[in-house]
């Protein structure tokens, strides 16, 4: 699997088509539809159709899966957007070889000076009360989420799930699972299948949506993909702060970095308390680009 998105640099749209248009050829891949500002390529008969729409502005994105083509597909892939990436203002991929993050390995000394600076450019206006209390009758699994503190080998969990529940919406009780899933159902079902959907007597799942929902509330961002992809990879490094690893893979590009800058500061700092589970929880959501 390989994951993209990126914005060319000014003019270079027709320039990254050409490109990968030429490229293609040199490997003998099927040029499937071609346009000025469009392309639509396929590497192999096994693998998906590689897409570069540019009909809508500079920015692109895209997946494709190459699970069942050749492992040299997946790197010509990759090697294409190592050549493109000149020709953009960014360029974030995913890639499951790791060839890409061993052609642009990370300096984490400089991502950690950086990350702590992030947290002064998001308002500090969020309620943090701990007033709310659990609805009477609750299932067992909203008692054992909001009563048992989970891990806290990092973050404080207890700190963060009542930031996320007072802060998405008004209200004296504590977010049940039953709200959070109608919630997300209603206005944003995109999110729903990322995770199969069990909040009784799994915390992952109702934590992860806990975090999504509140990064969808606050988030800036344009673009519902974008938006909804920057969302899921601050979610997911969240919970993958408070247990200090890495437990269920990655979702995206953005999410490996956002956990790898975690678990460095973990390892620095071992388990933070409720001021810096703040600091560090504003940071992660500027860093994953919730906010703009």
């Amino acid at each position: 699997m390989i994951e993209f998105n990126g914005e060319s640099l000014k003019d270079n749209e027709m320039n990254i088509i050409n490109t990968a248009k030429k490229y293609s050829e040199t490997k003998k891949w099927s040029i499937v539809e071609h346009e000025s500002n469009y392309l639509l390529l396929s590497p192999h008969p096994k693998c998906e159709s590689l897409e570069f729409d540019f009909t809508s502005g500079s920015k692109f994105e895209g997946s494709i899966k190459t699970i069942y083509a050749p492992e040299s597909v997946h790197i010509e892939i990759v090697d294409l957007f190592i050549e493109l990436k000149k020709l953009t203002k960014y360029l974030e991929l995913y890639d499951v070889s790791g060839k890409w993050d061993n052609e642009f390995k990370v300096d984490l000394s400089f991502e950690l000076n950086r990350f702590f600076e992030l947290s002064t450019k998001i308002e500090k206006n969020f309620k943090l009360t701990k007033s709310q209390k659990l609805m009477e009758g609750a299932p067992k699994g909203d008692i054992q989420y909001w009563t048992e503190d989970y891990h806290n080998d990092f973050l404080d969990s207890d700190i963060i799930k009542h930031i996320l529940s007072e802060n998405i919406r008004d209200s004296i009780y504590l977010m049940s699972s039953e709200e959070l899933h109608e919630t997300l159902t209603n206005k944003h079902n995109s999110v729903i299948g990322l995770y199969p959907i069990n909040y009784q007597d799994n915390f992952f799942h109702f934590f992860v949506h806990m975090a999504f929902l509140w990064a969808w509330e606050i988030s800036n961002v344009k673009g519902i993909s974008r938006r909804k992809n920057n969302c899921i990879a601050f979610a997911s490094a969240l919970y993958d702060g408070i247990c200090g690893e890495v437990l269920n893979g990655y979702v995206n590009k953005k999410h490996k970095n956002a956990s790898d800058l975690l678990l460095e500061i973990y390892k620095i700092k071992g388990a933070v308390d409720q001021d810096q589970t703040i600091e560090i929880l504003l940071s992660l959501a500027v860093y994953c680009e919730v906010i703009k």
